[in-house]
């Protein structure tokens, strides 16, 4: 089952969303934007300071939502393989963003 989570921002605000990963196994989280996609924008970036990690452990893996004008939106964060193409993910975190002025 998704985590759901609500988001409100102001334009012109960035967010951190910070999630668990699981590189060394292949998976990666893919971020898309439902709805309205003009209201937020979702980049990828890297942790500010990366923790020491056991041998075989992943970093977790870092995005920022920004808020881009007015409205509402839905981000959703699937985790899963490459080479899976459209099954479903293994993880998902959904976060439903308010922006506004």
């Amino acid at each position: 089952m998704a985590k759901h989570d609500r988001l409100s921002l102001r334009v012109g605000d960035e967010h951190p969303v910070e999630l668990d990963s699981l590189l060394t196994a292949g998976y990666t989280w893919e971020p898309e934007v439902e709805g309205d996609e003009a209201v937020a924008e979702v980049t990828k970036g890297k942790p500010e300071d990366a923790p020491d990690l056991a041998i075989g452990a992943s970093p977790p893996e870092v995005f920022k939502i920004k808020a881009v004008r007015p409205g509402k939106a839905r981000v959703r964060f699937a985790q899963r393989r490459p080479f899976e193409g459209d099954d479903p993910p293994s993880d998902e975190i959904v976060m439903d963003v308010d922006v506004e002025e």
